[in-house]
């Protein structure tokens, strides 16, 4: 607005006003939040947030997600490198904090490492953190960026596998009973551990091949298997028992089924 003297006395100001079509900037301005809504919610969904650090000021900026993931106000500032480094597990922090000093001293471009968080709750989270280093054109460092990535759940159930897996061993050993897998088309052979006891070879030993099961089988049974398991696999025969006897590398003979 611009105000000018009159040459009338009768009005002592004359007001004058200005347009200006700013339809591009809003239209920009309401992408931009769009893209940010968007954005928010791919992280939510993903329980992924992503940081930033500048090296030289050492201002650090968090999407909301990393507020959620260590559940604090998204309104207060984030957490400095020290005071997140805090919140880490103490069997973890030490190793943490190493890998962000060798980020920050230029000694790995890239870096990702698995850790646990405790929060203010009291809550127990396992996280995945990945970061890479930004140089300007003089090749020095000037940025920190990265993502982290709560994987409680599936560390969980990764555990959780393990629990069951080692119940189902143990009475595979207290039974005497193992079990197997015939990928039909690479035609690779798995055994579980208990297969691999009852027929004294070690676990850890080299993988054993359909032809070397049926090596270990007594001549006399060993046409009869070859012949049931191709009529299974040609969907001539149906699932069913069958006894035969092996011959273990010690030379025991033990009868199966």
């Amino acid at each position: 607005m611009i105000r000018r003297p009159p040459r009338s006395t009768l009005f002592p100001y004359t007001t004058l006003f200005r347009s200006e079509d700013i339809t591009q900037r809003k239209e920009a301005e309401q992408e931009s939040q769009k893209y940010q809504r968007l954005l928010d919610a791919a992280e939510s969904l993903a329980r992924l947030g992503s940081w930033k650090i500048d090296l030289k000021t050492r201002q650090v900026k968090w999407s909301r997600e990393i507020y959620n993931i260590y559940e604090l106000d998204p309104d207060d500032p984030p957490l400095s490198t020290k005071e997140s480094i805090k919140m880490i597990d103490p069997d973890d922090r030490m190793m943490a904090g190493d890998l962000f000093r060798k980020a920050t001293n230029r000694k790995e471009q890239s870096l990702s490492i698995q850790f646990r968080l405790n929060t203010a709750s009291g809550k127990v989270k396992y996280l995945l953190g990945n970061s890479k280093l930004e140089l300007d054109e003089n090749g020095e460092a000037v940025r920190l960026i990265g993502t982290i990535q709560d994987i409680t759940e599936l560390r969980r159930a990764e555990e959780a596998s393990k629990r069951y897996q080692g119940l189902l061993e143990t009475a595979q050993t207290i039974a005497k009973l193992g079990c197997w897998e015939l990928d039909l088309t690479t035609n690779d052979l798995d055994w579980s551990p208990e297969c691999y006891n009852i027929y004294g070879l070690d676990p850890e030993g080299p993988r054993v091949t359909l032809e070397k099961a049926f090596g270990l089988m007594a001549p006399q049974d060993r046409k009869i298997a070859q012949q049931t398991v191709s009529d299974l696999i040609a969907g001539r025969a149906r699932p069913k028992s069958q006894e035969y006897q092996i011959v273990t590398p010690d030379k025991k003979n033990k009868y199966l089924i």
